[in-house]
């Protein structure tokens, strides 16, 4: 695909139901220089032969063993040579000027890496579901904005990171970066890619323009019995490689200290244990990215401090979240953390 300007990859496991309406979405788009790949996650559903059926525009891979959206993605963009890679989950459907209004900021302003969405509950239009995302004072990540009414974003917002939901990308950055971190099967992948362009200098930023909606509860809910254990130990190895050597000891230490009374005193003790063990059988790998990490970093921490958020849990627990998300007539609870 020399000639296609930008490539659309979306990986997919098990959503033969609702992959239609995300590859319906991105052949409705008025910006028409795109190719598309769908990655299938070693899908049991029939979701390979859907889409090969049905949509033949579409460059189909088949896995056989299931990898994880970071691994796919990253497969997906050595088969494309485009200057742009838009990342979208399979559960994701796209206003029809979503690239058109992605691409117009990516070609105007050289500064920004990443472009991302008003990204709306797809069961609940009304309401937020990302604008930007934030890495709270223990590490853990989450989206801005969320539950909020849409019509409450209206201007452009630099943020932390950019949900891979539905996010644009220059590929050059994707390359300097490395792509997405493949040991991240599932959770915080898009976070720490974040996280890394704005320590490579690039911002990152959502603007109002580009609307999405997420079904969010196809990709939460499948995967909620391993979710625990992959976020845990996912923003555990990213907080190694991406804060400064002034910084890391306290924060991974502050993570420490309430990993250590979450196992003793609360739920998912497991998951939580085999996210610090797994670090530590990591760790030299973990090392060696963070040396490559921070000899090319040109921003400081203390510069990236604003994107931060000073809480210590999200404004919207997650297991609230699953619920609300798989049902339109939920609604939010009192604040607190499931994380």
């Amino acid at each position: 695909m020399p000639d296609t300007r930008v490539t659309f990859v979306v990986p997919t496991f098990n959503n033969r139901h609702i992959v239609g309406a995300c590859l319906d979405s991105i052949l409705a788009q008025t910006y028409t220089n795109f190719a598309c790949i769908v990655v299938d996650d070693a899908s049991t559903d029939g979701t390979s032969d859907f889409i090969a059926r049905i949509y033949p525009w579409v460059n189909l891979t088949r896995k056989t063993f299931n990898g994880g959206p970071s691994l796919n993605r990253n497969d997906a963009v050595q088969q494309s040579a485009s200057e742009y890679l838009a990342f979208l989950d399979s559960d994701v459907r796209l206003r029809p000027d979503w690239l058109m209004q992605t691409i117009a900021v990516l070609d105007s302003s050289p500064d920004v890496g990443i472009v991302g969405s008003k990204l709306l509950l797809a069961l609940r239009p009304d309401l937020i579901n990302a604008f930007g995302g934030t890495i709270g004072s223990l590490g853990i990540a989450w989206n801005l904005h969320e539950w909020e009414q849409a019509f409450s974003v209206q201007c452009s917002q630099r943020a932390l990171w950019i949900s891979s939901a539905a996010m644009l990308m220059r590929r050059s950055l994707f390359e300097q970066l490395g792509g997405f971190d493949e040991t991240f099967f599932y959770g915080c992948e898009d976070s720490d890619l974040g996280w890394r362009a704005n320590l490579a200098g690039y911002k990152t930023i959502c603007v109002p323009e580009a609307v999405a909606w997420h079904q969010i509860s196809e990709t939460i809910l499948k995967r909620s019995g391993s979710m625990a254990r992959q976020y845990y130990k996912n923003l555990i190895r990213s907080m190694i490689k991406n804060w400064g050597a002034a910084r890391l000891p306290f924060r991974l230490g502050i993570y420490l200290a309430y990993s250590i009374l979450d196992i003793a005193f609360r739920s998912q003790k497991n998951a939580k244990f085999h996210a610090w063990l797994w670090n530590l059988k990591r760790l030299p790998d973990t090392l060696r990215l963070r040396r490559v990490i921070q000899r090319s970093r040109v921003v400081t921490d203390r510069e990236l401090l604003p994107l931060f958020s000073s809480r210590f849990f999200p404004p919207v627990r997650l297991k609230d979240r699953r619920l609300y998300s798989a049902s339109p007539a939920g609604g939010p609870s009192a604040e607190g953390s499931d994380v």
